[in-house]
């Protein structure tokens, strides 16, 4: 079984349009399906991330061998594009400073609670969603199967982006995967 877990409807539209998912009749959160993907749109932030990991990879009953994805829109404090699509490896909470790590290369993310306009840790993605996800994750699915991809959205500016902007990067993360 393959689980995504997406922070916000337009971020997960190309996927759901990709697989053919329908909406399930849950009450607590968004569910998007079909027999071999479930995708949740679990609201911004990483304490929701975690929650609606859980959720996800529990009603489902998810096991160690199945694959979980978080895809969605990154800052960065590095030269790249507005596009560039990096795969995570390192993640850092930023309350906390805990760092959970993933046996791939890539690159590190700092999770922050908030947006923000600054990262001061070098050559780093900045989001909001990445360690909640990646700490659910970990409880149920071996390490080799978590896959955290994040697409470059802006340059720690805050700006607001088009759903039709969202839908485009996000569909470049699927298109290399």
């Amino acid at each position: 079984m393959n689980f995504y877990s997406i922070a916000l409807l337009s971020e997960a539209k190309p996927l759901i349009d990709k697989f053919n998912l329908t909406k399930s009749d849950d009450r607590l959160f968004s569910i998007y399906e079909n027999k071999d993907t479930k995708l949740i749109i679990t609201g911004l932030g990483s304490i929701n991330s975690s929650l609606a990991t859980t959720y996800l990879l529990t009603k489902f009953e998810a096991k160690e061998d199945d694959f979980a994805f978080n895809f969605g829109m990154a800052g960065a404090n590095f030269s790249c594009n507005i596009g560039d699509v990096f795969e995570v490896s390192k993640v850092i909470d930023f309350s906390t400073s805990s760092i959970l790590k993933l046996p791939k290369k890539g690159k590190k993310i700092v999770c922050h609670p908030t947006p923000t306009t600054k990262c001061d840790i070098k050559n780093t993605l900045v989001d909001m969603e990445s360690y909640g996800f990646l700490k659910a994750a970990k409880k149920f699915i071996k390490d080799e199967n978590i896959t955290i991809k994040k697409v470059v959205s802006d340059f720690l500016d805050t700006k607001e982006l088009q759903k039709n902007e969202v839908y485009d990067l996000i569909d470049k993360i699927i298109k290399i995967c």
